[in-house]
């Protein structure tokens, strides 16, 4: 996007450009599959009016036209200054913005106001985190060891790397330094969960991370795990897995 083009400025002549466009969650780390949701912050330097409206409208359009999923946020710059502590997924979806097109000050200002630059709101928000991500493995009885993982959302599944990285970044000098082995292994395993993914998003041709039975043999081929029979394959894959979901649990807890 070009959000200075002549072709934005021609059609919206009254709208003062100052304004970004940002990427978040796995589209601001640049981790998609193929099914991915697409997650954007446009903030605006000034108050919104119809005219930022349509603009907005125009750039979201031909993404919605692609049929891709977006999920996206709008604000004004000076909303960020008091950002609701209650929301605290869009707030750790703003741990990985990064800038796509527009006024790279205003990204930078609006970047300034995110709450996890403020010690305190850190604080707040790192304990929103722990809390959601043990709620969220309470769904998986609080174990890795599952039959059909799910990728993203079981425990030490991608969703929990995400949040080692988090942690990380909420915690600042209180969080134990790992070793860059440790660190190596974790982007090793992220790596292998992504192919999965992968995998499973054009089987099942949309957004579902569920490595079932059906498909652990399929996924087991074209990531050519050894074996002279489909179950020896399959039981390769699995033991890689655990494996990995092992490495991920080490760092997470």
């Amino acid at each position: 996007f070009d959000l200075t083009s002549k072709d934005y400025i021609r059609r919206f002549p009254s709208l003062d450009l100052r304004c970004t466009l940002a990427a978040q969650g796995g589209y601001g780390r640049e981790e998609l599959n193929p099914h991915s949701d697409i997650d954007l912050l446009i903030v605006f330097d000034g108050r919104l009016s119809r005219s930022e409206e349509q603009f907005v409208n125009a750039l979201l359009q031909p993404l919605w036209d692609l049929r891709l999923t977006i999920g996206h946020q709008i604000r004004e710059l000076r909303e960020l200054d008091d950002v609701d502590d209650g929301n605290p997924e869009f707030l750790l979806a703003l741990v990985d913005a990064r800038l796509v097109a527009g006024d790279e000050r205003v990204f930078d200002a609006a970047q300034a106001r995110f709450p996890h630059r403020d010690s305190s709101h850190a604080r707040s928000l790192l304990t929103s985190l722990l809390s959601l991500t043990d709620e969220r493995h309470a769904a998986f009885n609080s174990t890795f060891y599952q039959l059909e993982p799910d990728i993203k959302e079981a425990p030490s599944g991608l969703r929990d790397i995400s949040a080692v990285r988090w942690i990380q970044e909420l915690a600042g000098d209180d969080w134990h330094s790992a070793s860059p082995l440790d660190l190596d292994q974790l982007k090793e395993s992220e790596d292998f969960l992504l192919q999965i993914r992968s995998i499973l998003h054009v089987e099942y041709g949309r957004n579902k991370n569920v490595l079932s039975h059906k498909l652990q043999e399929r996924v087991a081929d074209v990531l050519e795990f050894d074996g002279e029979t489909p179950q020896q394959r399959v039981e390769s894959l699995m033991r890689e897995y655990f494996r990995r979901a092992r490495t991920v649990a080490r760092r997470h807890l």
